[in-house]
């Protein structure tokens, strides 16, 4: 069995600032017929795309869990500054009505966990990040593929059982993230990966300066996903247990709007996989060419 754990706020949020963006172009050239897709249509289509190329097998047991941000983040209790910056992006999106788009994703969650065998986790003040670091220590005898570009996941590749898909549309060609080939020297700079969000994390606005050695502390448990506090465990640790224990076999693609229901029987295909050692295999020719190049200047 192969888990496949799905960043969903990345694929949400990018969905709706695509929305955002195609209405500005729209509005640049008001006697355009241009259609706008609405957000959720993105984001399943995102969601498609990922699993047609990581591959997903349900004959062998895979599993896709969309894991979710809930509406707090116990962060804030510990540093809070933590994404205080966030509101201000959200708001420069001029064409975006976040309430509106967050009902019609939270619809659509549930249209998804109703009509598809994949399973949802949405905790009070969790984060997605939290129930994926969990989840890979949870199953760490099964593969599990994390489908996320966000630099955080990075830190996880410390376990055997972990691969990082980044579905960053720049990345086609080798999506999932290698640090090194040789895996010692990959476990080392996951870890250190760490370290460096210790000293300043821009995209979490956790900017202060560590000054004392509680600053420290409290940095660490904002940015570490190797160790969670125990009542956050303890809250994510039942929703895994349900994951382990049920089955989900229907499949019905006619609960989405035409172009979704067409695309999504797609998932269980295999032709467009692009497989983990596939990428290792490029990013170690690659090396060799680099090497070759070096010796020949």
């Amino acid at each position: 069995m192969k888990l496949i754990l799905i960043d969903w706020g990345f694929i949400m949020h990018q969905a709706i600032f695509s929305y955002n963006g195609a209405m500005m172009r729209k509005q640049e050239s008001p006697d355009s017929e241009m259609f706008v897709c609405p957000s959720t249509y993105t984001a399943m289509s995102s969601l498609i795309s990922c699993l047609k190329r990581i591959g997903y097998n349900s004959e062998e047991a895979d599993k896709v869990v969309l894991c979710c941000d809930g509406r707090h983040s116990w962060r804030k209790e510990v540093e809070v500054s933590y994404k205080a910056n966030r509101k201000e992006d959200r708001e420069k999106a001029q064409f975006i009505d976040w309430t509106k788009e967050y009902l019609m994703h939270d619809d659509l969650l549930i249209k998804i966990a109703e009509n598809l065998p994949f399973f949802l986790i949405k905790l009070e003040n969790c984060e997605a990040d939290d129930i994926i670091a969990e989840a890979v220590r949870f199953f760490k005898d099964n593969q599990c593929v994390i489908v996320s570009p966000d630099e955080d996941m990075l830190q996880l590749l410390t376990y055997d059982n972990v691969r990082v898909y980044s579905p960053h549309p720049k990345v086609k060609l080798h999506p999932y993230k290698i640090l090194s080939l040789d895996r010692n020297r990959e476990k080392e700079l996951a870890y250190k990966s760490v370290m460096k969000k210790i000293e300043i994390e821009r995209t979490d606005n956790l900017c202060s300066p560590i000054l004392t050695e509680e600053d420290y502390d409290k940095r660490l448990k904002c940015v570490s996903l190797l160790d969670l506090p125990q009542e956050i465990k303890d809250i994510i640790r039942p929703e895994l247990e349900k994951i382990n224990v049920t089955g989900k076999e229907f499949f019905y693609p006619e609960a989405f709007s035409p172009g979704i229901a067409k695309r999504l029987p797609s998932i269980f295909g295999t032709e467009n996989i692009i497989t983990y050692e596939a990428c290792r295999l490029k990013m170690e020719r690659k090396l060799k060419k680099v090497k070759i190049k070096k010796e020949i200047i």
